[in-house]
């Protein structure tokens, strides 16, 4: 349904001949459909007759007043809006040309899959750390991890439990605390030392995860690792001299 509307806001439809073009529906009107100029006069249509008349049929020797099936002197507001609507049809002149239709969410008018997809999600909270997950050089199944990792969307005790699936009542490492994929990562004695024998080396293990910070997500470690290294000319030193010794020592096993 919120395509159908996406849809019905960016197609603009330009009458020429009106025979593929709407009367009640599509926006070809000045821009607007009928129902943005007289709503009070469309809910009088009944909705099989909205969906299949066309502006050709409805302005054939003024059709279209005979669609409405409601009781519109009942409503001054709905008198106005059909006198006024009247007026405007007075003007529209059907030529043989075909009709054009444009995309206004687009400068070209051409409809474009990306327009549509931005329009969509207009207004939505975009992921901040997607480009550091999607375009790096890890293998595929390393990117998928990640992202479903920062989207707590693994399938630790929580989620199991959530679904009344068989699950561990405490993370089975520690067995310490309830398992969830950020304490798996960042939190467990086992995730914490892991992260200090590959950190401590590189001068990368920070005071904050040192003291054991409730707060401090996989995502905001991720984070800070990465400015990190990325600002510390010390680190990437460090970080080109573990790469070129990892390779001469395959060089060597190799010869």
């Amino acid at each position: 349904m919120r395509l159908l509307y996406m849809f019905n806001i960016g197609l603009v439809s330009h009458v020429a001949n009106g025979n593929n073009s709407l009367f009640w529906s599509d926006r070809w009107l000045m821009g607007c459909c009928i129902s943005d100029l007289a709503p009070t006069v469309v809910e009088a249509v009944p909705l099989k007759t909205r969906q299949q008349r066309t502006v050709a049929e409805a302005l054939l020797e003024q059709a279209w007043p005979a669609d409405i099936q409601g009781c519109l002197s009942l409503s001054m507001i709905g008198l106005f809006e059909y006198f006024q609507l009247w007026d405007m049809m007075q003007d529209i002149l059907l030529s043989k040309e075909d009709n054009q239709h444009s995309w206004r969410l687009e400068g070209s008018g051409q409809f474009t899959s990306k327009s549509a997809y931005r329009a969509f999600f207009n207004g939505s909270t975009t992921f901040e750390p997607w480009l550091r997950i999607w375009k790096t050089w890890d293998p595929g199944k390393c990117k998928v991890f990640l992202w479903l990792a920062i989207r707590n969307r693994c399938w630790t005790a929580d989620r199991l439990q959530k679904r009344g699936l068989p699950h561990p009542d405490k993370c089975v490492l520690c067995d310490q605390e309830v398992e969830t994929v950020q304490h798996i990562l960042t939190s467990c004695l086992f995730a914490r030392d892991f992260w200090f024998k590959i950190l401590a080396p590189l001068d990368l293990f920070f005071d904050e995860y040192r003291r054991g910070s409730p707060q401090l997500t996989f995502i905001n470690l991720r984070t800070i690792l990465y400015n990190r290294v990325h600002d510390t000319k010390k680190v990437k030193k460090k970080m080109s001299k573990i790469t070129h010794s990892r390779y001469s020592k395959k060089g060597k096993k190799r010869s």
